[in-house]
């Protein structure tokens, strides 16, 4: 009920943790074809140690960026407890494309 009242307001976006993985997510409260929607944002984890984190998952970070209408999600990575914070390649764009270290959210029309 919580994230259907906040669709309704106009809510584009929330923001979560604790699963210690980037994930992108959609909460949809109405599913005509332009429902309301909001974008859920679950960043990675930026110290839980490893025995913390899922198999495989290095330290994270998301940074948000407004750019006009929309919203770049860009994920950064570590894998190791004192190396260098890289772009996370991640996100999927189909078949014979390279993942990208982000990806963008349209906030309004």
């Amino acid at each position: 009920g919580f994230l259907e009242r906040l669709a309704k307001a106009g809510f584009r976006v929330g923001l979560h943790g604790h699963i210690h993985e980037a994930q992108p997510g959609l909460f949809r409260s109405d599913m005509s074809y332009a429902g309301r929607r909001i974008e859920l944002l679950g960043a990675g984890t930026f110290g839980a140690a490893g025995v913390e984190r899922p198999p495989g998952v290095p330290l994270q970070y998301q940074l948000l960026r407004v750019q006009g209408h929309s919203l770049r999600v860009e994920t950064r990575r570590r894998e190791k407890d004192n190396g260098a914070w890289k772009p996370d390649s991640r996100w999927e764009q189909g078949p014979g494309q390279a993942a990208l270290a982000h990806y963008d959210v349209i906030l309004w029309r």
